[in-house]
């Protein structure tokens, strides 16, 4: 596949484990000049994934727990930008998850649950503001948003029929539905 013998791979890469790092620090945008050819720790593995796992604004502001909310349309743009930028990271990970474990747990473990905990809190929290809609179930609505995401920015293009929806078309209806679905509706002023 790669036009060369398998055994000329292993000049570059020490092990099928340092060669898959490589594959996976390339989807995550790297050069590959800038990649150790060692196999990674665990410990660097959560250090390359943790950029990409938030809404940067949600994850300054929980942070700082002060200052202004984001606006729910900021973080579902930002999440939507991770999401669509690691696709291949993602979908790399989700396909070898089994093999390895270490991998799994940074990205099962830690990361997609601390951004369902983070957008929990920004629901509940928001609620309470008045920048979000009150939910029935917070953690669950999270969950929702987070799918939602997931499958069209990142899913739909592996499905027979999502592959057909416009790139931009299917961001701005996504981001449009859950701003609409969780979103506070602006006040009309009395005149």
């Amino acid at each position: 596949m790669a036009g060369v013998a398998p055994g000329t791979i292993y000049l570059f890469a020490e092990s099928k484990e340092a060669l898959f790092w490589l594959a996976l620090a390339r989807t995550m945008g790297r050069p590959l000049e800038d990649v150790s050819c060692e196999t990674p720790t665990a410990g660097e593995l959560r250090q390359r994934f943790a950029p990409h796992g938030a809404s940067p604004s949600l994850s300054a502001w929980l942070d700082s727990n002060r200052g202004d909310m984001p606006s729910l349309d900021r973080i579902v743009g930002e999440f939507w930008e991770t999401v669509d930028r690691a696709a291949p990271a993602i979908k790399l990970v989700e396909k070898c998850a089994s093999d390895w474990p270490e991998l799994a747990a940074a990205f099962y473990v830690e990361l997609r649950p601390t951004v369902l905990r983070n957008l929990t809190e920004y629901l509940v929290r928001g609620a309470a503001a008045g920048v979000c809609r009150a939910v029935p179930d917070p953690a669950l609505a999270a969950r929702l948003i987070m799918e939602t995401i997931a499958w069209f920015a990142m899913h739909r293009r592996g499905d027979p029929d999502g592959r057909f929806y416009d790139d931009e078309a299917a961001r701005r209806v996504t981001l449009d539905a859950l701003i609409h679905a969780y979103g506070r509706a602006p006040t009309k002023e009395k005149k």
